[in-house]
């Protein structure tokens, strides 16, 4: 919307004046606020797709796009008849912000290609995201920071480059060698219609519709009862031929009823929302715990005991009726924690991969091998690429107690797991 006003009144602007009638309302002042403007909706329109936890190729897509947008609107505030009627912060901001999105596509596009086990290409992409952010970094000068991104991108880096030397040997290619990342235009200028009169108020309704939905079904639902108890009272004082109580008295009665019928429809809307936020309240505590063994996980999904898992059928291939958590059972040690067990789990992979050797790993592949080992333990069986199966966090801290990380932080979670866990 506010691109595509500027457009339309550098187009008035120039049908209705012959010199600017502001210093500021230029046409080519105009043109790079406009353009401006769609790339600030394009970057918009990426922190949806983010939040909304979209596949990485159209995350990938959308910054891209956000980027392109964002070099035009550079070329455009840069231009000396241009820069100097704006802020030094506002041409800074624009300026780095076309490297900082398209690091980002390259970070996204090198998460897919995790996920289609490209473990070169992936290693390649998080290089020039990497690369990226340090420009922007420069071309922002103190007004633009790229905050935690840059931190993120390089444990990526260091993980994939990682399972790539031990497990995949995949060839890292040239920047010019791959392909580029696509692009989707999800931004598009919108004039304002008029007359302005039939212009709808976007702040007419400002409740949400949930909320507005149940409110107008109970006052449709309070005006029905109460005018159908008001006629029945009539009609009873008409047969009966004496005198009831009045009306009004009648309507605060029915009014009364109907205030327990609302209650009763709020009560169920808020369960509704406790439905909803029932994931969430594992979080952050251990309250969920069966076993006495869970440690806190970072999300809701990865919070479930192995009791859970076990009530729920998942844990088909293992017997774990005399034993209250799955890590006491009397092959867990054998399979899941003993170095020698996950050291020759490793060969094999790598034998796999058409790797030899695997004299230094670190706790860190250690512990992935735990995982794989206990997945196959559990479930008898490989399940193939792309498909996960959630490990319950009693198994997962025992594992981390047995192979821990230094300086305490584990950033492995079911979303960095490698792609054909």
């Amino acid at each position: 919307g506010a691109a595509g006003v500027f457009y339309l009144v550098k187009e008035m602007a120039s049908i209705h004046f012959s010199q600017p009638p502001l210093p500021d309302m230029t046409a080519a002042v105009l043109g790079a606020l406009a353009t401006t403007m769609l790339a600030q909706a394009q970057e918009s329109l990426y922190h949806k797709t983010t939040l909304a936890r979209m596949k990485n190729k159209i995350c990938a897509k959308v910054a891209a796009q956000a980027g392109d947008l964002y070099l035009e609107a550079a070329r455009l505030v840069r231009d000396p008849n241009v820069s100097k009627k704006l802020e030094r912060e506002f041409v800074a901001i624009v300026t780095a912000k076309q490297p900082y999105f398209h690091g980002l596509a390259e970070y996204h596009e090198g998460l897919a290609c995790k996920d289609e086990v490209k473990y070169g290409e992936a290693v390649a992409r998080f290089r020039m995201a990497i690369d990226g952010m340090s420009e922007a970094t420069k071309l922002g000068v103190q007004f633009f920071t790229v905050g935690n991104v840059f931190s993120r991108i390089q444990r990526a880096l260091k993980q994939t480059e990682t399972d790539n030397h031990i497990i995949y040997a995949d060839v890292i290619p040239e920047p010019s060698k791959m392909a580029e990342i696509g692009r989707a235009a999800l931004a598009k200028p919108m004039k304002p219609t008029f007359p302005a009169s039939q212009h709808q108020d976007l702040f007419a309704q400002v409740v949400p519709m949930h909320g507005y939905s149940v409110f107008s079904t109970c006052e449709s639902r309070k005006e029905a009862s109460i005018e159908h108890d008001v006629k029945l009272g009539q009609a009873g004082q008409a047969v009966t031929g004496k005198q009831e109580s009045s009306p009004e008295s009648k309507k605060e009665t029915a009014e009364r009823k109907v205030e327990t019928e609302q209650k009763t429809v709020d009560d169920v809307s808020d369960s509704e929302e406790d439905e909803e936020r029932s994931g969430e309240e594992r979080l952050g505590n251990t309250e969920w715990c069966l076993c006495g063994r869970c440690d806190i996980m970072p999300t809701a999904t990865e919070s479930i005991c192995c009791c859970d898992m076990q009530e729920n059928g998942k844990l088909d291939g293992i017997d774990c009726n005399d034993v209250k958590c799955i890590t006491e059972h009397e092959s867990f040690n054998t399979v899941c924690l003993e170095r020698e067990v996950l050291r020759t789990a490793l060969v094999c992979m790598s034998d796999v991969a058409g790797e030899t050797g695997t004299e230094s790993v670190d706790n860190r592949v250690l512990r992935m091998a735990a995982h794989r080992q206990f997945t196959w333990w559990v479930h008898d069986r490989r399940l193939g690429k792309q498909v996960i199966k959630v490990i319950p966090a009693c198994v997962v801290a025992a594992i981390r107690r047995a192979y821990p990380e230094q300086d305490g932080s584990y950033i492995e979670g079911l979303n960095e797991l490698p792609a054909d866990y």
